[in-house]
């Protein structure tokens, strides 16, 4: 995993070196090259390094290809370091998550494209990067994968149907209806109560209009989750969790039912949202990353 504080660099003087400027009243000119140079001790930390799952070139593709571009629009201009990763690296190449500290999935389909095309092999690694500390943070399809189980529309999917890479031990369902059934896409209205994923982003408790097509909800979480946000329309719905997070060993898993990443949908026209839920998106990205690593530190981001 990257530092998320300098390390402090210490050189070697050669016996007897020339003075340094400050000590003599002398110009940096007069200096020599062992005097220490000038460091900032509060420098920002180093991007964060960040691996978006994209399968589009694959056989039975299943991320969605729209909103692997947004997602990465989203880091990119939050000034993360993005490197897309296929499913045939992801199931064959021992080591291809190391050096990442977050690791994305977007929507699309999650079964059978990442729960079924993504083999054990697979998702051991992705286990085994989040249990090492790194940060996994999956919307939609990417949140349904994550977790023990699936309940939709009443009908529930287990080990069987390929849901066990088990990040989040508890039941994600789907959809909210009252807001929408995929693949219909509508804005919801999620309620941000206060969280310190997000809190240099507004004063809580805020209120958001977000994309959603059929993501999960979060009903009765189990011990350990944090609840970030909530959908807010009214409808059965309202009040259950929309956006979760939980630590998984020495690193943070966070799900999200809604679309931040979405703006505009060529099936809804009217509607554009406000581009600070890509921030906001950003933020919660840098929180679990810098959180699993133990700094807490979104203050990197542009």
């Amino acid at each position: 995993m990257h530092p998320v504080f300098l390390t402090i660099l210490l050189a070697a003087c050669t016996p007897d070196p020339p003075p340094c400027p400050e000590d003599s009243g002398g110009s940096p000119e007069d200096s020599d090259a062992s005097c220490p140079a000038d460091t900032d001790e509060t420098a920002a930390p180093p991007p964060l390094r960040v691996a978006l799952y994209d399968d589009t070139a694959s056989i039975y593709p299943s991320a969605w290809a729209e909103g692997l571009d947004a997602i990465e629009a989203a880091a990119t201009a939050a000034g993360f370091d993005v490197e897309r990763i296929g499913r045939d690296p992801l199931n064959g190449e021992p080591g291809l998550l190391q050096g990442f500290d977050a690791l994305l999935f977007g929507g699309g389909y999650a079964y059978p494209g990442y729960t079924v095309h993504i083999t054990g092999r697979g998702k051991a690694r992705i286990q085994e990067f989040v249990a090492g500390g790194g940060a996994f943070v999956g919307i939609c399809a990417g949140a349904y994968f994550a977790c023990d189980s699936l309940d939709y529309e009443g009908v529930t999917y287990g080990d069987e149907s390929g849901y066990d890479t088990d990040l989040y031990p508890g039941v994600c369902a789907g959809p909210v209806a009252e807001v929408s059934s995929y693949p219909v896409w509508a804005p919801a209205t999620v309620d941000f109560p206060g969280h310190a994923a997000y809190e240099d982003f507004d004063e809580a408790p805020f209120q958001r209009q977000i994309f959603y097509a059929g993501g999960p909800f979060f009903d009765a979480p189990p011990a350990g989750t944090e609840v970030l946000a909530r959908y807010a329309d009214p409808g059965p719905h309202q009040g259950l969790a929309a956006v979760i997070a939980r630590s998984y060993g020495a690193g943070r898993v966070v799900l999200w039912g809604p679309h931040p990443e979405v703006l505009s949908v060529a099936s809804v026209p009217e509607v554009t949202l406000d581009p600070g839920n890509r921030d906001l998106y950003a933020r919660v990205v840098a929180w679990a990353a810098y959180s699993a690593s133990g700094a807490s530190n979104t203050s990197s981001i542009r």
